[in-house]
């Protein structure tokens, strides 16, 4: 990667950059693929150059002292290894086992993106990613079944690596093609979830431009977890520059995702859950029909693939969608569903079907802190009749929408198999629309030092990713 060097990097070697970290009592180590450093003092400008200069041979260096590594795949056998193993929660397992159907698929993949402008000190922000990826390990899990096929679980990598790109050498715009075009081909390629479920690139488009891809399978995080890592990377990042520690990116005593499935675990035993399993099949039995729509593909294979419209909705229609003019005091989301409830009801003449909605389903203020794989997919539904007022059917899915909430934690795919549902190839048995409400992390975070971290968008990749003119 070419980089625009200091006196410091052009005059000091690597022994007597060695010398001066001992002389300064600096400790370097490599954790996550990138060199991380600890210090009594402040570390200057001048000695984080100088570690970005020599960054290749001291990684070279770091990894020639580290212990051989296991073979992932052979340690993947419960059986055939000491690493430790927890089993997965709910959620995992449904998106456990959708991968190994369609092994090649990218449809459960998370991407997010950073655009980064300014002078990054790429090595900094290695550090941060490895700390991350350190004290949030489910980003570094990866998954496998034993030997009968009974049973899936998960094992803890050492390290995630971050891929760095440097496309500077290019004229800006074919730059700038290339760069979206590797972020597009990162989101659409398939994770193998015996070897890891997440990846991260670093791809500089010109010294003052940069963008930082995550991909993660969503059996490892979600939108919320996606927030966490960009709010993490922003605040981190501004710390270690100015040489100060924290740890306040370690999730709190009992704050991981091991100690949620622990819990869920421990929950299976206990009337809550019941009261959860009772509510959804009293819910759902003969009730929810299979909604056929007059646009509806007749397809014998499934297919990922779409496209993404965006729109912006004016302001002023918001604020009247909020209540202020209409005197409905509903939330956004409930507004929302209602009206995608209504039309679906007058485009297929039915009544009695269900929308599927992704909840966080994240209980209390300590989950809301963990990266990982909280999000339940809730049937509400809905059973508009001629001639029902507005009103009514909003009435109707927000007591529907405050119920379902209240049974969050419970599995639907549970309820599934209670009821005898089985789906196809090309649909879910209780629901065949989806109606996701995330808001988005648009907002530019705070200027570091000069340097600006905006959030880039970058959609599912089992739909056409959005093309910007304006993309770096």
């Amino acid at each position: 990667m070419r980089r625009v060097k200091s006196k410091v990097e052009v005059m000091i070697s690597l022994d007597e950059l060695l010398d001066l970290l001992q002389q300064k009592q600096v400790s370097v180590t490599l954790r996550g693929g990138a060199l991380h450093w600890d210090a009594a003092t402040e570390v200057d400008a001048d000695l984080i150059c100088a570690l970005q200069h020599h960054e290749p041979q001291l990684v070279e260096l770091l990894g020639a002292m580290a212990p051989e590594p296991v073979d992932d795949k052979q340690s993947l056998d419960k059986q055939s290894t000491d690493k430790a193993w927890q089993p997965l929660s709910y959620t995992q397992r449904g998106f456990f086992y959708a991968q190994a159907m369609a092994p090649d698929s990218a449809a459960n993949n998370m991407p997010t993106a950073m655009r980064i402008e300014g002078k990054l000190c790429s090595v900094t922000l290695k550090r941060v990613i490895a700390d991350i990826f350190a004290s949030h390990d489910i980003l570094r899990s990866r998954y496998g079944q034993n030997s009968s096929q009974q049973e899936s679980w998960q094992v803890v990598n050492e390290t995630v690596a971050v891929i760095e790109v440097s496309l500077t050498d290019l004229p800006l715009a074919q730059a700038q093609q290339n760069a979206q075009q590797i972020a597009t081909n990162e989101a659409a390629r398939a994770f193998d979830l015996a070897d890891s479920c997440a990846r991260v690139s670093l791809i500089t488009i010109t010294e003052q431009r940069h963008l930082l891809v995550l991909i993660a399978h969503h059996i490892v995080a979600d939108g919320w977890s996606l927030r966490l890592i960009h709010q993490h990377i922003e605040k981190r990042y501004g710390e270690y520059l100015n040489g100060q520690q924290s740890d306040d990116i370690e999730p709190p005593d009992a704050g991981r995702y091991a100690d949620y499935i622990g819990w869920q675990n421990e929950t299976a035993q206990r009337h809550k859950r019941q009261q959860g399993q009772d509510y959804w099949v009293n819910k759902l039995r003969n009730k929810a029909q299979t909604l056929c729509l007059p646009a509806a593909i007749s397809t014998t294979t499934p297919v990922a693939r779409g496209k993404t419209i965006h729109r912006v909705i004016d302001k002023h229609l918001i604020q009247q969608l909020k209540g202020t003019d209409s005197g409905l005091d509903i939330s956004l989301f409930n507004y929302a569903l209602a009206m995608l409830a209504v039309v679906l009801s007058r485009f297929s003449q039915q009544t009695d079907f269900a929308i599927g909605v992704p909840m966080d389903n994240r209980q209390n203020n300590l989950q809301r802190q963990i990266v990982g794989c909280f999000v339940n997919t809730l049937p509400i539904l809905f059973s508009g009749h001629a001639g029902q007022s507005l009103k009514s059917a909003i009435a109707e899915v927000v007591t529907n929408v405050n119920e379902a909430i209240g049974h969050s934690d419970f599995e639907i795919d549970q309820v599934k198999r209670l009821l005898g549902l089985s789906a196809d190839d090309t649909s879910h048995p209780i629901y065949q629309v989806i109606m996701t409400y995330q808001g988005r992390f648009n907002q530019p975070f705070s200027p570091i030092d000069g340097l600006s971290f905006k959030p880039f968008l970058i959609d599912n990749p089992a739909f056409i990713i959005s093309k910007r003119d304006d993309f770096i």
